[in-house]
C-alpha cells in the first residue's frame, strides 16, 4: 500500500504520510492477536475491523484542520476524547462517519458496528465483543506509535474490559505478550 487514501497526509489530525496506514495495520494486527487470545470466533473479522476503524478520519480531516486549535483546547480543558470533541465542534465524529462509509459500501452489520462503536462498544447492535477488541487494540497501538501526539493517545474504555471479561492483570499480561509479538514479527 504505497499509495491510496490510507497513506496520505492528514494535516487536521497531524498525521504524516503513512501514519494512518501504520496505525491501522498495527491496530489490525493487535485486534487479530487479541481475538485469538480471547477465542473470539472470527479473528480475521477483528483484523479487518482494526484495519478500517479510523477510515472516517479521511472524510473529517479537512474539518478538523479548520478547528484544530479549538478541538485541542476543548480536549485539554475538559479532558475529553477526540471523538467527543469532534461531535461537539463538527457535529459528527470519525467513528460515525466511518460507519456511514462502511454502510454505503454494503459491509456486514458486524463491521459497520465495529467501526461505529470502537470508542463505545456496549452500543453495538450485534457482538459488542468486536468493537471492544478493537477499542483495546486501538489504545495499545496509539500508545506504541511514534507519530502519536500525547493528546491523541487513546484510552481503553472500561466497558471493553467488562464485555471481554478482562481483568486489569490479564490485560497487562496480554499487553506484554502482544508487545513482544509485535516486536518479534
Amino acid at each position: 500500500a504505497s499509495s491510496g487514501p490510507l497513506m496520505r497526509r492528514l494535516n487536521g489530525y497531524r498525521l504524516g504520510a503513512g501514519d494512518l496506514w501504520n496505525h491501522s495495520v498495527a491496530t489490525a494486527v493487535a485486534s487479530q492477536w487479541l481475538a485469538q487470545a480471547l477465542h473470539y470466533p472470527n479473528p480475521e473479522e477483528a483484523y479487518v475491523g482494526g484495519l478500517l476503524h479510523d477510515i472516517g478520519k479521511l472524510m473529517l480531516d479537512q474539518y478538523v484542520l479548520v478547528d484544530y486549535t479549538k478541538i485541542v483546547d476543548l480536549m485539554r480543558r475538559y479532558n475529553l476524547s477526540l471523538w467527543q470533541v469532534e461531535e461537539q465542534v463538527i457535529g459528527i465524529d470519525h467513528a460515525t462517519v466511518g460507519s456511514m462509509m462502511a454502510e454505503k459500501w454494503n459491509y456486514p452489520v458486524i463491521l459497520v458496528d465495529a467501526i461505529h462503536y470502537h470508542h463505545a462498544p456496549s452500543l453495538a447492535r450485534v457482538h459488542p465483543e468486536l468493537p471492544a477488541i478493537i477499542n483495546v487494540a486501538n489504545a495499545w497501538s496509539s500508545r506504541q506509535s511514534p507519530a502519536s501526539q500525547e493528546i491523541f493517545v487513546q484510552s481503553i474504555h472500561p466497558e471493553s474490559l467488562q464485555i471481554l471479561r478482562l481483568s486489569e492483570e490479564r490485560l497487562e499480561r496480554f499487553q506484554e505478550e502482544m508487545t513482544a509479538y509485535m516486536i518479534g514479527s
